[in-house]
């Protein structure tokens, strides 16, 4: 679980709050900033995979991503 110390969460709390989300508890914050950052690590991956993937075709104007095993996934 993340840690945060009791002035970065305060700051969490306030960011949320702004956006009418409220939780009941701390641990209930800190596991939604977990989940929040945890979802940013996965499109930075995703975008390091796509740019790092060679296409062979470029021609193909559909989104897609490339998984570990070299598979288009059509988005």
């Amino acid at each position: 679980m993340l840690s945060l110390n009791p002035e970065e969460l305060q700051k969490w709390k306030q960011t949320f709050a702004k956006d009418g989300i409220v939780y009941d508890s701390d641990d209930d914050y800190r596991e939604a900033v977990h989940n929040l950052v945890g979802f940013f690590e996965v499109l930075i991956e995703m975008d390091k995979q796509q740019k790092e993937t060679p296409t062979s075709d470029d021609n193909d104007p559909r989104m897609h991503l490339v998984d570990k095993n070299g598979i288009k996934i059509l988005l």
